[in-house]
C-alpha cells in the first residue's frame, strides 16, 4: 500500500498538511499579527519596534536619593565576597601567615562588603570561611570567631 506513494507525493502531502495546520493556528491564536503582516499598507518603519521611555512621575522624583538592593544584586555581592575570601585564604596559606595577620586580612576582605553583615547569607559565608580554612589546613577558625570579625566591622 505504501509502496504506491512516491517520496515527492509524500513531501507534498506533508507540506500541505503543515501549511494548513499553521494557518489554522495563526488564524485562531494570532489574528491581529497576521492582519498586520498581510496588510498592503505596510511601511518599512512599521517593522521597527520603537521603545518609548516612560515619563518620570512626580511621585518618584527623588528616586536617585536611595537605592533598594534587590535579591539578585545581593546574591552577586555574596558571590564576589566568596571569591575574595577564597582567594585571601589561599594566599594566606601560601604565604604561611600568622593567625593574627590572617584574621586582619580576613577582616579587611569582610569590611569591603560590610553591608552583608545583616544579610541572610551571613551564616553560609561563615561556614564557607571555616570550611576553606579547614581545607587549606593552615588555620583553624570557628563560626563564632568569624561572627566576632563581622561584629568588629
Amino acid at each position: 500500500m505504501l509502496s504506491n506513494i512516491t517520496w515527492g507525493e509524500y513531501f507534498a502531502t506533508v507540506g500541505l498538511a503543515m501549511t494548513a495546520y499553521y494557518l489554522y493556528i495563526g488564524r485562531k491564536y494570532y489574528p491581529n499579527e497576521l492582519r498586520r503582516l498581510l496588510s498592503s499598507k505596510k511601511n518599512d518603519n512599521e517593522d521597527e519596534t520603537v521603545l518609548v521611555e516612560p515619563e518620570p512621575s512626580d511621585q518618584f522624583e527623588d528616586a536617585d536619593d536611595f537605592s533598594v538592593p534587590t535579591e539578585i544584586d545581593e546574591f552577586a555581592e555574596v558571590e564576589s565576597l566568596v571569591g575574595n575570601v577564597t582567594e585571601a585564604i589561599q594566599k594566606a596559606s601560601k604565604k604561611q601567615m600568622v593567625i593574627g595577620e590572617f584574621k586582619q586580612m580576613l577582616r579587611m576582605v569582610l569590611k569591603e562588603r560590610k553591608h552583608l553583615a545583616d544579610s541572610p547569607y551571613r551564616q553560609s559565608i561563615n561556614q564557607l570561611i571555616v570550611s576553606e580554612c579547614d581545607k587549606q589546613g593552615t588555620f583553624t577558625l570557628s563560626e563564632k570567631e568569624v561572627d566576632v570579625m563581622w561584629k568588629g566591622l
